[in-house]
């Protein structure tokens, strides 16, 4: 259809060189640029579109007409619109630059407008401006639009009606019209004078489409204001007509330009949000309404989620800045303008309150950008209340599809609770609660670094201090007591430390660290020593002495775990010695420690192979010189005893093995007692360490060997090391108490060789005790001996128990202990240890030719 209808058309005819003269005078139509631009205020500024546009954006022939303007060309520097509907007002404008007689068209909008790059991209302020273009096509061979934006209140130039050219094509040049029109990335109508549309571009229809329209045709029908609000009414929805009747009624010549906001809802839900512009053209005889529409909603629903997106970055704890890439602040949220004290907003980071975010930011943005990485870090900033905070800090750069940054991301939070409890965490760690010196962990972190640190040939040493028989003062006056008593030896060892590294290592023990020790080793174990004898604490009468390991190596071949095993291990031989002095790791003592190493690496082997063997030393009554059973002794082809059973104390071997003695000397007394009639009631004794106690499953092992075997409980006796006295314990004496209930005897063994007190035999139902060989070899011979063992059978007979001397090898000692009463000897004068076999081919013969009977 035509888009001017039935309407008679001008009688001047379309545009030409007759109608509009400018078209092929170019000194015109420079005239008519310059008469428009002729009196832009200083501070304006100016645009080029086109290839026309020189390396400044300022067409050369322009340049001396205005030197007050401040150009920038507008494809690197592209206007911002604040309202999308401005997009159409310089549409508007373009048309009459284009196709109006004066080639000069006019807007007013609100953008921000950049810069030139020389003025320093300075963004100016948002409008209004008025946008001025000027059509230069063909002139002195250019091609181009310059484009003008003032300030609105100082435009001075000449009125210019350029929609009138608009109004020309749209009435005279029906051609024209359609191809300008069907090329603008909006919609377009055409109404008349009664609000009939006339023309439609397929901008518009593709869009009344959506809004249920898709009749042009039907709406051309609608005539007069109420026709045409009823059309619409009926073919969109009565809230478009209402909204787009200030825009879309009937109008008249002469009509100011007219603009408007619809929201509608299409048939299938969508909400449509639209702006629509309204220009009148033409005179009485010809009036056209040019309208134009555009589809905002995505731009709505941007703005919507941004300032969605915004509500809840504001609503968050954490710090959040977004900067450019050449670090100005372009948004903040709440958190960030309350620590900060103020809004960041168009400040450089640079600029920023805070010195430690400024040098943070300053250094962290470029490497990020450059690097194309997120950065993340700790820092400690002041805020704007005067407290330090530490802030877990991360810079993401936010790149186009070429990766370039086009902003950077700063988030922070706010750590400064977590990064405290974990250095308590971590001074907890590394830190002894009780005496508040490092702990074990501390010193082998210290230790590891003084091996990769100073020179290599320096010299480390460690003093392993152990405290002697701290357990007494624990059990005798309580834990209470003996933490105090610790508290007081590690002050004293911290003063006689001075600046060398005291650690508690665990329990009562407690490792010097020197460096480069300037004094003899020997002058500090003594002041070490002094310092522990020193230590008092009110209310406790206690004297404590410790024995101390001495061990030295070089940082070079510094081994943290092995420099303290040799320290432990030169400890030990201290306390042999007889404690309250130190030791000095040397040769002879590593060699030791490699043979310890090897017997324990071989009884492992040894025990997984069940390699280990048992023999049986006879123990035989006094009364009637008969073998009343057999002692089981454990034996291994690759040690002595003395050697093996420390190891596997030492490393829980003691265990299995025990468990393996017993099954084994379990079976080999059946064997005898079925074989030999005279055995037929012997009994079997196994020793028990008090490894072996602590063990909750020992009584449970002990009693399911037994019940598989041929011996019954009370043909047993558990032989138990003297040490146990030391540490009375009510879950060892409970322990020991089930397995007596189960028909079983418990005896003490080397009784007298260290511990021994007979007030100790309180807390544990002994049956027998068995004399230690030191006692029975000197009661012969030794009248003082002799009236102390005297002296023990007495009480022991009193309390019950029994007495076994153990270690006869002699007629006296027989004898003596005859005369005093015991119930058993053993020994080898009556039987040395040996294998069931060799007693099978023996017989194991009664021991009466030797024994007096009583």
């Amino acid at each position: 259809m035509s888009i001017a209808g039935d309407a008679p058309r001008p009688t001047s005819g379309p545009i030409d060189s007759q109608r509009s003269p400018s078209l092929h005078d170019p000194d015109r139509r420079l005239d008519v640029a310059f008469a428009a631009l002729g009196e832009v205020p200083t501070g304006a500024f100016g645009h080029c579109l086109g290839p026309g546009a020189g390396s400044t954006g300022l067409p050369p022939v322009l340049g001396d007409h205005l030197p007050t303007c401040r150009w920038t060309p507008s494809h690197t520097h592209p206007l911002r619109f604040i309202d999308p509907s401005d997009h159409l007002a310089v549409h508007h404008a373009w048309l009459e630059a284009c196709h109006g007689p004066d080639r000069v068209g006019r807007a007013t909008v609100r953008a921000i407008h950049p810069l030139a790059p020389d003025d320093g991209g300075e963004p100016g302020p948002p409008g209004p401006y008025d946008v001025v273009l000027i059509d230069l096509v063909g002139v002195v061979d250019l091609d181009a639009v310059v484009i003008a934006l003032v300030p609105s209140d100082d435009l001075a130039g000449p009125e210019a009606d350029g929609l009138g050219a608009l109004a020309e094509v749209a009435l005279g040049d029906d051609l024209g019209f359609r191809a300008l029109a069907e090329a603008l990335p909006v919609g377009v109508a055409v109404l008349d004078e009664r609000g009939g549309v006339r023309f439609a571009n397929q901008g518009l229809l593709g869009l009344t489409g959506d809004l249920g329209i898709t009749d042009p045709e039907v709406i051309a029908t609608a005539t007069g204001t109420d026709g045409y609000i009823a059309a619409w009414s009926e073919l969109v929805s009565a809230e478009f007509a209402r909204g787009a009747a200030p825009v879309l009624r009937p109008r008249t010549a002469g009509d100011p330009a007219a603009s408007g906001r619809v929201q509608v809802t299409g048939p299938d839900g969508t909400v449509h949000h639209l702006v629509l512009q309204a220009v009148t053209v033409g005179d009485a005889a010809a009036c056209r309404v040019i309208v134009s529409v555009l589809d905002v909603t995505a731009e709505v629903a941007t703005v919507g989620a941004h300032n969605r997106l915004t509500q809840v970055v504001d609503g968050v704890d954490d710090l959040v800045i977004v900067t450019t890439a050449d670090g100005r602040v372009t948004f903040a949220n709440q958190t960030a303008r309350r620590l900060l004290g103020r809004s960041p907003v168009g400040i450089q980071v640079t600029e920023l309150p805070q010195p430690e975010l400024r040098r943070l930011l300053g250094s962290a943005i470029g490497p990020a950008i450059d690097r194309h990485q997120v950065w993340t870090g700790d820092i400690d900033i002041t805020d704007a209340g005067g407290r330090t905070r530490t802030m877990s800090t991360t810079v993401t750069p936010v790149e186009d599809p070429a990766r370039h940054a086009v902003q950077v991301g700063v988030t922070m939070r706010d750590v400064t609770r977590e990064r405290a409890h974990a250095r308590e965490l971590a001074q907890q760690a590394r830190h002894d609660l009780l005496t508040g010196l490092p702990n074990r962990l501390a010193l082998m972190e210290a230790l590891e670094d003084r091996r990769r640190s100073g020179p290599a040939d320096g010299r480390i040493a460690v003093f392993f201090i152990d405290l002697d028989h701290l357990k007494i003062v624990n059990d005798g006056l309580g834990h209470t007591a003996g933490d105090r008593l610790l508290n007081a030896v590690a002050r004293e060892l911290r003063a006689a430390a001075g600046t060398d590294l005291l650690a508690r290592f665990g329990g009562d023990e407690f490792v010097i660290m020197v460096e480069e020790p300037g004094e003899t080793l020997d002058e500090r174990a003594d002041r070490y020593l002094a310092a522990v004898g020193r230590a008092r604490v009110p209310g406790v009468a206690s004297h404590l002495s410790a024995s101390i390991g001495v061990a030295t190596a070089v940082r070079r071949g510094l081994d943290p775990e092995s420099l303290i095993r040799d320290a432990d291990a030169a400890m030990y031989v201290a306390k042999r010695a007889g404690r309250g002095r130190a030791a000095h790791f040397d040769d002879a003592l590593r060699d030791q420690v490699r043979r310890r190493f090897e017997v324990e690496r071989e009884l492992r082997a040894a025990v997984d192979d069940a390699e280990l063997t048992i023999e049986l030393q006879p123990v035989v009554a006094l009364a009637d010189g008969a073998v009343r059973g057999f002692e089981a002794l454990c034996r291994w082809d690759q040690a002595r005893p003395s050697e093996f059973v420390p190891v596997a104390e030492e490393s829980g071997l003691i265990i299995p093995i025990g468990e393996q003695v017993l099954r084994q000397a379990l079976a080999q007394t059946a064997r005898l007692r079925a074989s030999l009639p005279h055995l037929a009631d012997a009994g079997i004794s196994v020793n028990v360490s008090a490894c072996e106690l602590d063990d909750p499953s020992f009584a449970p092992r002990v009693l399911d060997a037994i019940a598989a075997s041929d011996i019954p409980a009370t043909d047993v006796v558990l032989e138990l090391t003297e040490s146990i006295l030391i540490d009375p314990r009510d879950d060892v004496a409970a322990t020991l108490r089930r397995l007596r209930d189960a028909g079983m005897e418990l005896a003490l063994d080397d009784f007298g060789s260290g511990y021994s007190s007979l007030t100790y035999l309180r807390h544990y139902p002994i049956d027998i005790l068995k004399l230690d060989i030191t006692y029975t070899r000197a009661m012969a011979t030794d009248p003082e001996s002799r009236i102390i063992v005297e002296s023990l059978a007495s009480m022991a007979e009193r309390l019950g128990i029994r007495v076994l001397a153990e270690g006869v090898e002699t007629p006296a000692e027989l004898a003596v202990a005859s005369e005093l009463g015991m119930t058993w000897v053993q020994g080898f004068l009556l039987g040395r240890p040996a294998s069931v076999a060799d007693h099978l081919t023996s017989g194991v013969p009664s021991r009466r030719g030797l024994v007096t009977p009583r």
